[in-house]
């Protein structure tokens, strides 16, 4: 999908150079990868702290789609 928005310039090219990465279409696409991978974390550590976590493996698997 394309789409236009205005990235601070500076932050995208950190992310280029310690991703690795030759795109900013990657750059980008990696950011939001990470962005998702950190909140789903966040999500399964709250939910540990409300006592006894009973998740099955199709659970994980709906967490993960989210």
């Amino acid at each position: 999908m394309r789409t236009t928005i205005d990235i601070n310039e500076g932050l995208l090219k950190k992310v280029i150079r310690l991703a690795k990465v030759k795109t900013k279409k990657e750059a980008v696409a990696l950011s939001m990868e990470a962005f998702l991978h950190q909140k789903r974390l966040q999500n399964l550590v709250s939910r540990l702290g409300r006592g006894q976590l009973r998740l099955t493996q199709s659970d994980l698997g709906k967490m993960r789609e989210r």
